[in-house]
């Protein structure tokens, strides 16, 4: 069988983990999977992605495995309570024990810190599903879908309304792809400051803006897109009301889309939104991680 390893082992654990050229191509070929998608059946054939898990995450158990069958691979889903992240030790081992095992890794964690230690301890390509701070394979599937309706992401004005942690990875893939995004975030539930730095300095790098206003309003004024966010599920009623408090002015309805441009764009954040894109963006992301080939010419 045809040795399909790359040299150096990548993960990809936050869209800022790309650089533009790539980012780019991955869209690109996204684009192309999407509308070929059993064209790489025989790419990636007699390997295997394993989906550690804290969340019951259907539809990431879904896009995976829906990928990775299109690329030839086997996808296996460990549940929560089957493998325990989330403990330094039990972390460590996990990811050392999935990557005897598994070619690739894809985690979906309740906390970055989590993603970050299985990436460390495997020895295989590790990518992020999802934490409670980065959801790059959203972010993507998000540019994805507005490529497909724009063209060129160039001069697209894309808003974001909803939680701090929820655009940090749209605020890097935007950075990186040199799109103007405009953000309004409650101030109870704020932007990571290191991550807006980060950001800020690749927007300015690829001629890009990123905005910072008060009010959602504000935000999605003229906008051509406008995303929403929200933040995974608490067993913390208390917790749960804050949020809701803090989120009541920054929910994204038909009320707030009549201030953005005529036949804007509405892209809702949720479990089950975008299962097309995302699938793309993953099926291109293993594809390249496992090949080291961006733009599936190899």
């Amino acid at each position: 069988m045809e040795d399909t390893t790359i040299e150096a082992r990548r993960d990809v654990l936050r869209a800022a983990d790309l650089d533009a050229r790539e980012l780019r191509q991955l869209l690109d070929l996204a684009a192309r999977m999407t509308e070929l998608p059993c064209a790489w059946t025989e790419a990636l054939r007699g390997d295997t992605v394993i989906l550690p898990t804290e969340r019951r995450a259907v539809s990431d158990r879904l896009c995976l495995a829906t990928a990775a069958h299109r690329l030839g691979m086997a996808a296996l889903a460990v549940g929560p309570g089957e493998l325990p992240l989330g403990r330094d030790e039990t972390t460590v081992q996990a990811a050392r024990e999935l990557s005897r095992i598994g070619d690739l890794i894809a985690v979906r964690a309740d906390e970055q810190e989590t993603v970050e230690q299985v990436a460390a301890a495997a020895t295989v390509p590790v990518v992020n599903l999802g934490s409670d701070s980065q959801t790059p394979i959203a972010a993507l599937a998000d540019l994805l879908a507005i490529a497909e309706r724009f063209g060129d992401l160039r001069g697209v004005a894309i808003a974001y309304v909803g939680p701090g942690e929820a655009a940090h990875a749209l605020m890097e893939a935007c950075a990186l792809t040199g799109t103007q995004l405009t953000i309004a975030v409650p101030p109870e539930l704020p932007l990571s400051l290191d991550v807006l730095a980060n950001a800020e300095r690749l927007a300015a790098a690829r001629g890009g803006e990123l905005r910072l206003v008060e009010d959602a309003v504000g935000a999605v004024a003229g906008a051509h897109v406008v995303c929403g966010g929200s933040l995974p599920e608490t067993a913390d009623d208390g917790e749960a009301l804050r949020r809701d408090k803090a989120l009541a002015r920054y929910r994204l309805d038909e009320r707030l889309l009549e201030h953005a441009a005529p036949a804007a764009l509405m892209l809702r954040s949720g479990c089950g939104e975008r299962l097309a894109e995302r699938t793309a963006v993953l099926q291109a992301l293993l594809y390249a991680l496992r090949r080291g080939d961006w733009t599936g010419a190899d």
